[in-house]
């Protein structure tokens, strides 16, 4: 599973050109966007684990271990999404904890 959309460093990263300090990046995407994309790749993953399990009972070509590892990546793409909704909660709360 690859998270493209999570750039931490920066997409030029290792390249060796540096943006400005104080210079605001582009955006290219809104962070809805993002977001929705993630969670519909999420469900995607869940759909496709599902699917394999049925395919396994059925008696088609799919293997066992096929299909504990759809199961392991969608389990992992959904405790990642939890993580991260945890920390979108944890840092909405600080903010609202400044008084100004």
């Amino acid at each position: 599973m690859r998270l493209s959309a999570l750039h931490i460093f920066g997409p030029d990263m290792g390249t060796g050109s540096a943006m400005p300090i104080g210079t605001p990046a582009e955006p290219t995407e809104s962070f809805g966007k993002v977001l929705s994309e993630a969670l519909n790749k999420v469900d995607k993953l869940q759909q496709d684990a599902s699917l394999s399990a049925a395919q396994m009972v059925m008696g088609s070509d799919n293997y066992l271990h096929n299909v504990v590892l759809a199961y392991e990546k969608a389990d992992l793409a959904f405790q990642l999404t939890v993580e991260v909704r945890n920390k979108l909660i944890e840092a909405y709360q600080e903010v609202m904890r400044i008084q100004m």
